[in-house]
């Protein structure tokens, strides 16, 4: 089947599984269907009853397959050959152009369907677990099947995105070529994150923020919270986005004790989970958002900072060598040395005007490059690609040599997922 390349209006697939988390795929929904664009978002749910909505100017469509709550991505993995199934009747009612799915779950299911019905496939990339640290405790279980997948996702998708340039890198390996690999990085509403607004009550204080999904070692929390005696007259607030469980309160324990360690205890306060609807509110209330991650982030919480013009004092990790540009947007480190984070913080809170300049930069940076409109303008370019690679090969989306994945690799029993790859010849 071939499928138009014109600058008309896409019918458009989004998938996305239980292993993102965020609203990326429905703010870029959103920005399509803004733009004019045809989109259907699939998502899994597992209460046995098919459901649509329409909200925004596009369609989320549930799927009823798996467990109600999957309490990790392993639990749903042997339900994607299923989940597959769902989405290949959907696509034989209503032929998609092209299919947009982000993370590997959603991959899997994407790239085991939209083969059959001959429509091309682009993989978003939101982190790789390849270029992830082993983190507290080492590699967590459903590692080692993204690990195995992954590659096989990134080689038999037309194309392939990642967040940011080291991720575009290690797609290129996976795939064992450049070619038809792009960097698309999430965006920010700059609506809700704007410098005006309220913004939540503080002291004389000069604040240091920090948002993290939850306070575990390889979001860097303790390196903040380590730097904050040679900052004087500063404060530290930790917003967390994840719902708490008993890892995550053992972990802020941990850095409670740290903090009574240092002296510190008074000037550091841990703010909970966040909603999102208070987020912009607490972001606005800051001097300098601080990231200082050990392992690749998402562009998040950077670009939530930057549209509501606070400065970034950022370790230069993945996508914050991207997102923030040094002496511009705020400041960009070598990573894990807090003599060098509070020393970069004792500079900028001195200087109210620097201070500004940078969150003023940064609004305007979020504005021109980050807003999902512009994110949307991005991936429709991706789009076309993928459908002018579709037409010079006659309508057949991969290239030779490139692999299909096969139902056999939902399962999280194999062991040799080479056997399970065709090859197209």
């Amino acid at each position: 089947m071939c499928h138009r390349i014109d600058r008309g209006v896409l019918k458009i697939a989004i998938v996305s599984g239980d292993d993102i988390h965020g609203d990326d795929p429905r703010q870029l929904c959103m920005a399509l269907a803004a733009r004019g664009h045809d989109v259907t978002h699939f998502v899994r749910r597992g209460d046995h009853r098919a459901a649509q909505t329409r909200a925004d100017r596009h369609r989320t469509l549930s799927v009823p397959v798996g467990p109600r709550a999957a309490k990790s991505d392993a639990e749903v993995l042997p339900y994607v050959g299923e989940w597959a199934g769902a989405l290949e009747r959907a696509w034989a009612a209503q032929t998609p152009d092209i299919v947009h799915a982000y993370g590997w779950l959603g991959g899997l299911a994407a790239q085991l369907a939209a083969p059959r019905r001959g429509v091309p496939t682009v993989q978003s990339f939101l982190g790789l677990a390849t270029t992830r640290g082993p983190g507290a405790g080492g590699k967590a279980p459903r590692d080692s099947e993204r690990t195995r997948i992954e590659p096989l996702l990134a080689r038999g998708a037309t194309w392939v995105t990642g967040e940011s340039a080291d991720d575009v890198e290690a797609l290129s390996r996976l795939r064992r070529s450049r070619a038809r690999v792009s960097a698309l990085t999430s965006g920010v509403d700059v609506e809700r994150y704007d410098s005006r607004g309220p913004a939540l009550a503080r002291a004389d204080l000069r604040r240091v923020l920090c948002i993290a999904p939850n306070p575990l070692p390889c979001n860097g929390l303790d390196v903040v919270i380590g730097a904050l005696p040679r900052v004087p007259g500063a404060e530290v607030v930790v917003a967390e986005t994840e719902v708490a469980n008993r890892e995550h309160d053992e972990a802020r324990a941990r850095l409670r004790h740290l903090a009574t360690g240092l002296g510190v205890a008074d000037r550091v306060r841990f703010a909970g989970t966040v909603a999102a609807d208070e987020l912009p509110m607490v972001v606005r209330s800051a001097d300098v958002v601080a990231c200082t991650p050990r392992e690749p982030p998402r562009a998040t919480t950077p670009l939530q900072a930057m549209a509501c013009g606070v400065a970034v004092v950022a370790f230069g990790v993945g996508v914050l060598n991207d997102v923030v540009v040094d002496n511009v947007t705020g400041l960009v480190l070598p990573p894990g040395s807090p003599g060098v984070l509070s020393a970069a913080l004792r500079s900028l809170l001195a200087q109210s005007f620097q201070c500004e300049s940078m969150g003023a930069a940064g609004r305007s940076r979020a504005l021109s490059r980050y807003a999902w409109d512009r994110i949307a303008l991005d991936a429709l370019n991706i789009y076309r690609g993928g459908l002018q690679v579709g037409r010079r090969r006659g309508c057949s989306f991969r290239a030779s040599g490139d692999a299909t994945v096969t139902s056999r690799e939902a399962t999280p029993s194999s062991t040799n997922h080479d056997r399970h790859v065709e090859h197209h010849r």
